[in-house]
């Protein structure tokens, strides 16, 4: 089996996607199932991410997995792309290839190889567009939606990416797999340098913080309009923290709101621990990775009553409406006046994380892929 590893060679290794195939490759690596190998495809003309955690390690593995240079960018092949892929992944004897996310598709050519998809979410064909992506918006989802059925087997992080496949895709509920991701073991609540984290980043005063992007349908505009109703109820002197790579910000700029920018794997469990929550308001989530490492960390989340996110934090933490700020507002002064709840909150996160390992999602996986090539 081969693992498309364009994401990390492009900007997915810092976000969602990349984090998904790193922990199920480390999964994989755990699972050590005999007769069955996860190999990594890295296109031979592209460099792994600076900055992020993917390297080779001494051994000559990405993550625990073989590496192979295939051709992924099909654009100069011309008529012959599919020949090409297909005769790539059979010189390294590729029953299989797993497409990690509906991103990487190869549009308007048929591949012998069987293929898995992953399909995150389908946030921007929800979302309000313009321009060109508007313009072609119909094209794309028809494109994906045929690959989609041609692929063997297609892989949802939550019942409702699920339902976003049947309903947007026109796919059969019978061959879409649900399988939530892990969550890595570094996220956990025991605390280890992490006041010299929190001192690296300037972090002095109580915070409530953010990890993500700035996309439209993260609905940072809410949230920052969230944090400003709690400071106006709130006497304290928190601070709004936001980790992730952000475009320049067009609102005014806030004092107590701090922009990180990305912040380095190794950081982001001691700004977790830190935390006297979590926030997200996000419209659209395929299943919200952050809230997990959040609960795995033991810190309380305030998430989008939207989406996956209910289905991903279920009773481990508070739900808002994420079209009224008030809300969130109202979610962020219950955790600072109601330290019970915090407490409560923590243990039932913990309670939850636990229940999601990568090893338990190589497993399922493995049993799509057993799926897929039975056909």
């Amino acid at each position: 089996m081969i693992l498309h590893g364009r994401c990390f060679q492009d900007a997915s290794a810092f976000r969602g996607v990349g984090r998904y195939a790193r922990g199920l490759l480390y999964g994989f690596a755990e699972l050590r199932e005999k007769g069955f190998e996860l190999a990594v495809a890295l296109d031979p003309d592209s460099a792994l991410r600076g900055g992020s955690l993917a390297e080779f390690g001494p051994d000559g593995r990405l993550f625990g997995a073989p590496a192979h240079p295939l051709p992924l960018d099909l654009r100069r092949f011309g008529w012959r792309r599919g020949r090409v892929l297909d005769a790539g992944l059979g010189s390294v004897g590729a029953d299989l290839l797993h497409v990690p996310a509906q991103f990487y598709v190869y549009h308007r050519i048929r591949l012998a190889t069987p293929c898995v998809i992953n399909v995150h979410d389908l946030t921007p064909f929800h979302a309000p567009a313009t321009g060109r992506w508007l313009r072609h918006r119909a094209s794309r989802l028809r494109r994906l939606a045929q690959f989609c059925r041609r692929a063997r087997r297609v892989i949802a992080l939550s019942r409702h990416g699920a339902e976003q496949c049947r309903d947007l895709l026109g796919l059969d509920p019978e061959r879409i797999a649900v399988i939530p991701p892990g969550v890595e073991r570094h996220f956990d609540a025991e605390p280890r340098d992490d006041a010299a984290a929190l001192r690296r980043h300037g972090l002095e005063r109580p915070y409530f913080l953010y990890v993500g992007g700035d996309d439209a349908h993260k609905n940072l505009g809410v949230l920052l309009e969230a944090f400003r109703r709690f400071r106006e109820a709130e006497t304290g002197d928190h601070e709004l923290v936001l980790a992730g790579r952000h475009r320049a910000a067009a609102a005014p700029p806030d004092p107590r709101v701090r922009r990180l920018g990305f912040v380095a794997d190794a950081d982001l469990p001691a700004l977790y621990r830190g935390a006297r929550a979590c926030i997200s308001l996000s419209r659209h989530e395929g299943f919200a990775l952050p809230i997990l490492e959040a609960m795995a960390c033991g810190t309380p989340m305030v998430a989008a009553r939207a989406a996956a996110m209910p289905e991903t934090l279920g009773d481990a933490g508070l739900l808002a409406d994420p079209e009224d700020p008030a809300d969130a507002a109202r979610c962020l002064l219950r955790l600072v006046r109601e330290p019970r709840l915090c407490l409560e909150l923590r243990e039932r996160g913990l309670k939850r994380a636990a229940g999601f390992s990568w090893e338990r999602a190589a497993a399922a996986t493995l049993d799509a892929y057993r799926s897929a090539l039975r056909g």
